[in-house]
């Protein structure tokens, strides 16, 4: 009679019968396999299921319930090969493209997916792979017997029983080499903020895709009108390959921009089109409109959702940006500090560090803790709440030096400058001088670095029908520095944080120059523009562009410029300067005896 093994007796009664080793092993194995092959076949069996549906797998197993345009896009990546989402901010980009690899990695046997997007640390690892936790993190409550035939770790997503051949990774997008290789029956790249993804990368995940079923996804925020994301958007030479594209504007728009919806008049829908989505909230486009201005290329790109048309008299490109947003690390150069001061008021005092062109650490100190970087600082309000303790100069002195600190404590240097703009608000360079600091104050009406030095000089120019100077001030010359240094590649902006990136950049898109009647080039800033001035003062009133004025600071010390253009007399610019997109890439300038070293000597 057979043993009820655990209960060591005869079924239905009897003396004791002891267990047989051997026999009790052979049945515990049976039962094993059994249950194993049970949770194989149910497996397999939701695979084929879900393979065919991944807008339920994202709601039953990942709990993301899809918007209209979610649900398409995932059907798109199901039915075609190349697929394309151009969105505003806040629509649900990056949630949609993690749960699409997710879907595809779990449900196709043997997958392999690469994902990527500009910087890796903050964009694949912080935020596309911070959201594909946040989805597995769900599967393993709705369906453990599923999540648990997989492993993830921070940017690595596997089959426990396959792990060298079944798995969705995170990649740099700034080493194309390490694309290559990905070959699979089933593959799937996901570049996310593709817009900030070099050609070349591009082009390294085109030799992966040999096999029937490899497929790519790209998502991203418009940028400037150039790159590979520009081209798959609007270049009609990829309409054969990327027939299924996805626009998604925020529904606070849709009467303001009169197109028309066409991504919902048949369902289901995998070939694009044009979608309005609720989850931005109506509030922030307002806001954002009144503070940028709807004809600004940042509210065009990141609230419309639309690529925008770069004036001719735009200080930088929204493409030169985004590739500086998406760069780590820039060139060699000096250490420096940048302080645009604010004491009182709507402005923002704004510092910047780093070694020549990577920005490494930044902080922006404003009149509520929301807009200051460090909030534990805006505790220290004092007596008077309007004029606040943690804003005063003797404030913003101690924060320079801790930021001196730290940049001395990286590269080691004996000393770092302190560059500050002493224009209007005497009193924290002094201070800075009393602690023994390098401070090199400038102030932005002065004169610009190339002005002649002596009389000689000065008469040789008249004599030639050449102006004292090609810029208005020194303002004006250190914005387009600022410009040289975004057009050569020589900044990066990588490393620093959303919360001063996001201003920063903004800023950066709104700066504008013109060529004044005497022929001189002259930076304007957003507070001066009359379209920008009045929609401002709908909101908070002017602002000065504080983050922009203390990079153009930093480059200006750090990156060490030398006039190198020849001053001119008409109304142009210098030879081989040209308009918005069609100038020419210049070198960086670093004589010793450059604008940087001359500033030192005569106002250090």
């Amino acid at each position: 009679m057979a043993a009820v093994w655990g209960t060591g007796m005869m079924r239905g009664g009897g003396s004791a019968l002891l267990d047989d080793p051997l026999e009790r092993w052979t049945s515990e194995q049976d039962g094993v396999q059994a249950q194993i092959a049970e949770t194989v076949d149910t497996r397999r069996l939701a695979m084929r299921k879900w393979q065919n549906e991944p807008v339920l797998f994202s709601r039953d197993v990942l709990g993301l319930e899809c918007d209209p345009w979610q649900s398409d896009v995932l059907d798109a990546v199901m039915v075609h090969d190349n697929v394309a989402v151009r969105a505003c901010h806040g629509v649900g980009k990056t949630a949609i493209m993690a749960s699409a690899f997710l879907w595809f990695t779990a449900n196709h046997e043997g997958a392999r997916v690469p994902t990527t997007a500009p910087t890796f640390n903050k964009q694949v690892r912080d935020i596309l792979w911070a959201e594909a936790h946040l989805r597995w993190q769900e599967a393993r409550t709705r369906a453990p017997w599923f999540a648990d035939q997989f492993n993830i770790s921070v940017t690595r997503f596997c089959s426990k029983d396959f792990s060298q051949t079944w798995f969705a990774v995170g990649i740099p997008s700034s080493e194309p080499i390490k694309a290559e290789g990905y070959h699979s029956p089933y593959l799937l790249a996901v570049v996310d903020e593709a817009k900030g993804v070099k050609k070349t990368f591009f082009e390294a995940i085109e030799g992966m895709r040999t096999t029937q079923k490899a497929k790519l996804l790209v998502g991203s925020t418009p940028g400037g009108p150039l790159g590979q994301f520009y081209d798959i958007c609007v270049d009609r030479k990829y309409r054969s390959t990327w027939k299924t594209m996805f626009v998604i504007h925020p529904e606070a728009l849709r009467g303001f921009l009169r197109r028309k919806e066409t991504g919902l008049e048949r369902r289901p829908n995998t070939s694009g089109g044009r979608y309005y989505s609720e989850r931005v909230r109506p509030e922030w486009v307002e806001a954002r409109r009144a503070e940028w201005g709807e004809e600004s290329p940042v509210f065009i790109a990141r609230c419309v959702g639309d690529f925008p048309q770069v004036a001719g008299d735009s200080l930088i490109p929204k493409g030169w940006i985004d590739d500086a947003e998406a760069r780590e690390d820039g060139v060699n150069g000096a250490p420096c500090v940048s302080c645009d001061v604010a004491r009182y008021g709507r402005d923002r005092t704004v510092i910047y560090g780093g070694v020549g062109g990577t920005v490494m650490h930044g902080e922006a100190i404003a009149r509520t803790a929301g807009e200051t970087t460090d909030p534990a600082l805006a505790e220290d309000v004092g007596p008077d709440p309007t004029r606040p303790r943690y804003r005063s100069i003797v404030a913003t002195a101690e924060r320079c030096v801790l930021m001196r600190r730290k940049i001395t404590a990286l590269t080691n240097s004996p000393r770092v400058p302190i560059v500050i703009d002493d224009t209007g608000l005497a009193g924290v360079a002094d201070l800075l001088r009393e602690q023994g600091e390098w401070v090199i104050p400038i102030s932005f009406g002065a004169r610009p670095t190339d002005v002649p030095r002596d009389a000689d000089e000065r008469a040789r120019r008249q004599r030639r029908h050449l102006l004292d100077s090609k810029y208005a001030n020194i303002k004006s010359e250190m914005g387009w520095d600022a410009r040289t240094a975004f057009e050569t590649g020589a900044i990066a902006l990588g490393r620093l944080p959303e919360t001063l990136l996001e201003p920063l950049t903004d800023q950066c898109t709104m700066m504008k120059y013109e060529i004044d009647s005497n022929g001189r080039l002259r930076i304007i800033d957003p507070d001066e523009q009359d379209e920008y001035a009045a929609a401002a003062g709908l909101a908070e009133g002017k602002k000065s562009p504080d983050h922009f004025h203390s990079l153009m600071l930093y480059c200006f010390v750090a990156l060490e410029f030398g006039g190198q253009i020849a001053p001119h007399a008409g109304p142009k610019l210098p030879k081989g300067v040209k308009n918005i997109g069609g100038g020419t890439v210049l070198p960086i300038n670093r004589k010793p005896a450059g604008q940087a070293a001359w500033v030192t000597r005569r106002l250090g």
